[in-house]
């Protein structure tokens, strides 16, 4: 179902025009969801469908008082005065960032590419107060725009570069820092004192393209924001307990079922934030999740997940399970929800070993770490095997002997074709390579008479979100298995010498890299570049930590890893020429993610010349 076929139904959120004032109301507040959504233009209004990308016509300038009220004159007993401070800045209006027309088209890329991976914006309800102007009224909402817009372009560099052809903007960064600035300046002066929803989504977009822009102070800033506002949410739950230095996690709960899936989600993507944080940069600015205990995570991911079920079939009040069983397609929550999960066995692994009052990873014991880290490496590698099937990748030929496919077939890593493009020309499944020499197809070497349709928007969805779930699962799997090695590496020298009894059953650090490798090389060749674009700097960093390895290699002349446990395994780490091979598919992959991830720091005419040339 599109948000088209709904805009009707979820009317229902929006409550009857009236007259408001703003009223003062504590943090975390059920009423402070919603609390300027009284202000209505009429419902003839054209309606906005992310689906078809269409936007209304600017129909009125709407109301400019009565929710947010100007701070009162200051006059003193001498009749010395100081005149009203306004609430917000009145004059900030999307106008100021692209025409209504191409603003649409942002809105639209971004509930096809970013949402599925932040959902922190209910779309049928966003869709109905976009198309009733509220973004006139409402600050907070107008910045929150803004910063949809933000990560947006930051994400799609090339996109926005077709819609604008030149008129507007130089670079694409140069509309970046715009739309940046205004989700700031259309913020309210009292924002703080707002802590609802809006408010959290838009510190969470900002701070992730501020990351993808590589201002990373600027970035550490928003997020550490986001954190603090939750802290705050939850220290004024009715249900927080003071006495308890953990989160019972009572600012989640609400009367309005939007508002509390919506929080559900903030709080996890921040939690998931944190722990990506964590895992690439070893430190914690406002910790979320290392208070629990690795026992603890699993219940407190239970209590807590958002329910797997689209927005279309969530209202203030109610549920439509029965309706969302009736549709094709799963949940976009189905990923969303993937990802957490991945997370949470990274975390943990940090409270057990890094985090544990108990002191299992500080022990002196190498064949207890050994133990410990060989439950993770497993968990890791079996962590999306339960994905249904529209969310999976088929990675036999990952699993495959060194330079063989699943069908026995040499396997040759081979440069990307001279003559494709970063819009779709690099499309596969796995079933269509697996047997083929190469990892790639393009469209031109597909069969006659097979004919790749367009994606709808679920299966975009679903393509944006294998990327992440897949990517980083081996970033993950990566850093187990190197500590792994280490741990291996002490238990091999010295005093801590030791026999396995059953080294069959012992890792093969070697197998594991090389297998590491290969999946992603296969994740990465068949999902569209536009698919991968979504995730950023993100999947950028984790390519190139599990690049890092093999340079590392090398540099020191030697084979990857440890080797094979046992006599029969096999490894294509086997000799330096095989490991080289890697390392120049991933710096191959790395330029060119890179390239346009960073296509914003040149003007666009110029960069199309030199592509074109």
């Amino acid at each position: 179902m599109q948000i088209s076929d709904v805009a009707n139904v979820v009317g229902v959120s929006a409550s009857t025009p009236t007259k408001a004032r703003l009223v003062s109301l504590p943090p975390g507040s059920d009423q402070s969801e919603g609390v300027h959504r009284a202000h209505r233009t009429p419902s003839s209004a054209a309606v906005f469908s992310p689906s078809i990308g269409q936007l209304p016509d600017v129909i009125g300038q709407g109301s400019t008082g009565g929710v947010f009220s100007a701070l009162s004159p200051v006059i003193n007993s001498s009749g010395t005065a100081f005149p009203a401070l306004p609430a917000y800045r009145m004059d900030i209006t999307t106008d100021l960032l692209l025409p209504r027309d191409v603003l649409r088209l942002l809105l639209k890329d971004f509930f096809y590419y970013i949402y599925p991976l932040n959902p922190i914006v209910h779309e049928p309800s966003f869709t109905t107060d976009f198309n009733n102007n509220r973004d006139k009224v409402d600050p907070m909402f107008l910045s929150l725009i803004f910063a949809m817009c933000t990560i947006t372009i930051i994400s799609f560099p090339r996109k926005v570069q077709s819609y604008c052809q030149g008129q507007y903007y130089n670079t694409a960064i140069q509309m970046a820092e715009r739309s940046h600035r205004l989700a700031l300046l259309a913020r309210p002066v009292d924002y703080l004192e707002r802590l609802d929803v809006t408010l959290l989504s838009s510190l969470y977009l900002l701070s992730l393209s501020a990351w993808y822009s590589n201002n990373t102070n600027r970035g550490s800033f928003y997020f550490a924001e986001l954190s603090l506002a939750l802290t705050i949410l939850e220290r004024a739950s009715p249900s927080s307990q003071f006495n308890n230095p953990d989160f019972s996690h009572g600012f989640m709960s609400s009367n309005n079922l939007i508002t509390m899936e919506l929080r559900k989600r903030v709080f996890w993507i921040t939690v998931v934030g944190e722990i990506s944080r964590y895992s690439m940069e070893g430190k914690i600015n406002l910790p979320l999740f290392l208070r629990y205990n690795s026992a603890e995570l699993d219940q407190l991911y239970l209590d807590t997940a958002p329910a797997e079920i689209d927005d279309s079939f969530i209202t203030p009040t109610t549920f439509d399970f029965a309706g969302a069983r009736l549709e094709t397609k799963i949940s976009h929550m189905v990923g969303f929800n993937a990802c957490s999960k991945i997370h949470l066995i990274y975390a943990k692994y940090v409270a057990t070993c890094h985090n544990d009052e108990t002191g299992v990873w500080r022990s002196a014991d190498p064949e207890m770490k050994r133990r410990v880290l060989k439950t993770f490496l497993n968990d890791m590698k079996a962590a999306l095997d339960w994905l249904p099937d529209e969310l999976k990748l088929d990675m036999r030929m990952a699993e495959a002997n060194a330079g063989t496919d699943a069908d026995g077939l040499p396997l040759e890593i081979v440069p990307w074709p001279a003559n494709a493009t970063t819009d779709g020309d690099i499309y596969l499944s796995m079933q269509a390579f697996l047997g083929r020499k190469t990892l790639y197809q393009t469209a031109a070497e597909l069969p006659d008479g097979v004919n790749i349709p367009d994606p709808d928007r679920h299966d975009i969805s679903y393509e944006v979100q294998k990327a992440n779930l897949y990517v980083t699962q081996l970033y993950l799997f990566s850093i187990f298995l190197s500590d792994y090695s280490r741990v291996l590496s002490d238990l091999s020298t010295g005093s801590n010498k030791i026999k396995f009894v059953n080294p069959n059953d012992e890792i093969d650090v070697t197998h594991d890299t090389d297998y590491i490798c290969r999946a992603m090389l296969i994740v990465m060749r068949c999902i569209k570049f536009e698919h991968l674009e979504p995730n950023g700097q993100s999947i950028i960093a984790k390519i190139r930590i599990i690049a890092a390895g093999l340079l590392n290699d090398i540099r020191n002349d030697i084979s990857y890893g440890q080797q094979p446990s046992t006599p029969s395994s096999t490894s294509s780490f086997a000799n330096k020429a095989r490991t080289e091979a890697y390392l120049v598919a991933f710096l191959e992959l790395l330029n060119k993610l890179a390239g346009e991830n960073n296509a914003e720091d040149r003007g666009w005419l110029q960069g199309l010349r030199n592509e074109n040339s």
